[in-house]
């Protein structure tokens, strides 16, 4: 069955869209590679929101579950064990976002301009990263949005900026193991595959 989400119309403003505000003080949480720095607004089309150069997208969970759930993937909806080798390929960052002001994709009057849940779970990138730059167009400073590994109505984030290094400083780490723990997911067992990307999707 082909999606129902359109690509946004040309000729329909984004005026009065609904919008989500991350509050001071509230961390959002993000899965990285240890081998790499915790965070890199990327560009092109490996991910669902990403801007196009030299714009980049920056991935964010509003919880540490969603963040290790978009790291293992498809593994929570299988066994929900990970292996050791796994869990120490990555660590979750925390940071404090304050006052990120997001498009609200789960608000119900998003339907009004033409959004429906579809896109923050279908395949077709094309149509997700059309949207992602209607929104930088608009002036928002991101999307937010529900994970296709969770069953939160809205805990990811898509934070647009310039592409590259962020400038947000973590305030801690969490090892993979521990965020593992608090996300109720089993460390042990063979290794079960992940696609390597550290993005949220």
């Amino acid at each position: 069955m082909a999606p129902a989400q359109q690509l946004p119309a040309p000729n329909r403003p984004l005026t009065g869209f609904p919008e989500a505000i991350i509050p001071d003080g509230t961390p959002v949480y993000r899965a990285f590679n240890v081998s790499r720095s915790p965070g890199f607004y990327t560009s092109g089309r490996g991910g669902r929101f990403n801007l196009v150069t030299p714009r980049g997208t920056l991935y964010f969970a509003s919880d540490i579950d969603t963040a290790v759930r978009e790291k293992v993937r498809e593994a929570v909806v299988t066994s929900r064990i990970i292996s050791r080798g796994m869990a120490d390929s990555f660590h979750v960052a925390v940071f404090n976002a304050d006052g990120v002001r997001g498009a609200d994709l789960a608000h119900v009057a998003a339907a009004r301009f033409g959004v429906t849940r579809e896109l923050g779970t279908m395949d077709d990138y094309t149509v997700t990263r059309a949207w992602a730059a209607a929104f930088d167009a608009e002036g928002f400073d991101g999307v937010h949005y529900g994970s296709r590994f969770t069953t939160r109505q809205a805990a990811a984030w898509a934070v647009f900026g310039a592409e590259g290094e962020t400038d947000l400083c973590a305030t801690s780490v969490i090892s993979g193991d521990e965020a593992c723990q608090i996300a109720h997911i089993t460390v042990a067992g063979p290794i079960v595959s992940a696609e390597s990307a550290d993005i949220l999707e």
